[in-house]
């Protein structure tokens, strides 16, 4: 059902995308292992030839979940067929195939996080780029720190932390490296 699911979807928005081999729920990604789908190419030695397949791997968590957070995801992995990395033409892409991707993506982070968070504490947002989870977030009771390496997206944020009221509850918006987190003590955050 997943595949015929998925490829309906490319067929309706990606026909010219290469084709996928197989696409199925993946019950060891999820949230905690800090992947919701994957996109892979495997390659396999099959009679002295090499056969490349495409594989698009979703976590299992999205069995029970609602079914525009299913086509989120797919629609997210499907948009690697055409843009590898995670830039404007990906999300554009996204959005064309899935109006209100964004706000979907967003929707469904924050169902995750609000399931794997504990209750309150004190959260880093490690490349938390202009703060739109950071805001979110502390407008549910949490402390926040905000990492990220842009100086652009860091002052967005902070404008943004402004514009909602939230300045005491963020804590801190530094410039870094989510690769170097050495600043902060061992146990700075609950999550």
């Amino acid at each position: 059902a997943l595949y015929a699911y998925t490829m309906a979807l490319k067929q309706e928005h990606l026909r010219n995308a290469p084709g996928l081999d197989k696409v199925l729920y993946d019950s060891k990604l999820d949230v905690v292992k800090h992947a919701l789908g994957l996109h892979t190419a495997v390659s396999r030695v099959q009679g002295g030839k090499l056969k490349a397949k495409k594989e698009i791997r979703i976590a299992g968590l999205f069995r029970e979940a609602a079914p525009e957070f299913l086509r989120m995801i797919v629609v997210h992995e499907l948009a690697h067929l055409r843009e590898f990395e995670h830039n404007k033409a990906f999300y554009q892409l996204c959005e064309h195939m899935l109006p209100g991707y964004h706000q979907l993506e967003f929707d469904t982070t924050m169902h995750f996080l609000q399931k794997y968070l504990p209750t309150n504490g004190h959260i880093l947002d490690a490349g938390g780029g202009p703060g739109r989870y950071s805001v979110a977030l502390a407008q549910r009771g949490y402390e926040m720190t905000l990492l990220d390496f842009t100086p652009a997206n860091l002052e967005y944020a902070k404008r943004r932390i402004a514009r909602a009221g939230v300045k005491r509850q963020v804590k801190d918006v530094l410039e870094g490296s989510v690769t170097d987190l050495s600043r902060f003590p061992d146990n700075s955050f609950d999550a």
